[in-house]
């Protein structure tokens, strides 16, 4: 077995910063769309939230407003419950869970795969948007 360390420079080579969230202002306000439309969301640990109306008055580490919950327990207890919770902040999915809530909705996986190759998308950050934008639809018709 090898003992030796594995340099991190040897796996990840891009010039590019990886961001910690995908999320931009224009996925907050896809994010709203698909909540006006009925998307179901139970709020839970692991979830960024976007908080529009500035109900939270401490500062997010992250652009826009948007917050992480690593804590339900104490999102609950701040805002009075999980119905607040759902009432006062707009979920963002992220792109594992956008491509979850496809196949919840029923969307065949090769229908999505051919939707984000239709879209001909240059970034994730632009599939993550193409997979709101399939949500909403899917939402707004039945």
């Amino acid at each position: 077995m090898n003992s030796q360390p594995i340099k991190i420079e040897k796996i990840h080579k891009s010039p590019q910063k990886v961001t910690s969230i995908p999320f931009k202002r224009g996925h907050c306000e896809l994010a709203l769309i698909m909540k006006d439309s009925g998307l179901k969301w139970h709020p839970n640990m692991g979830h960024y939230l976007w908080d529009p109306e500035r109900k939270i008055f401490k500062n997010s580490p992250y652009p826009n407003r948007i917050y992480y919950i690593l804590n339900i327990d104490h999102f609950i207890s701040i805002f009075s419950g999980i119905e607040s919770i759902k009432r006062l902040f707009v979920w963002l999915p992220d792109y594992y869970q956008a491509r979850l809530i496809c196949e919840d909705l029923g969307i065949d996986r090769n229908d999505v795969f051919e939707n984000l190759m239709a879209s001909n998308v240059k970034s994730t950050r632009d599939e993550l948007s193409v997979l709101y934008n399939f949500i909403i639809s899917k939402l707004n018709s039945g």
